[in-house]
């Protein structure tokens, strides 16, 4: 029940988010040097990320909103 509580309010949502982007930035720190390169980089890859995320999300998100017919 906790978890379903979670799950609606959107926390786990932001907190599964503030993962994704902690562990590209860890992953791209751990691997490259820090400079300028390395914060573009990291600034395009997470915006790709949330593009592919937005684009994977909409549709499932519109399918299932249309199949309750609010």
């Amino acid at each position: 029940p906790v978890i379903l509580l979670l799950i609606e309010n959107g926390i786990f949502s932001l907190l599964c988010g503030i993962g994704v982007v902690l562990g590209i930035i860890s992953a791209l720190n751990l691997y490259l040097a820090p400079g300028v390169i390395t914060i573009l980089l990291s600034a395009a890859i997470l915006l790709l990320s949330s593009l592919l995320m937005f684009s994977l999300s909409y549709p499932l998100t519109v399918r299932i909103y249309h199949k309750k017919e609010y």
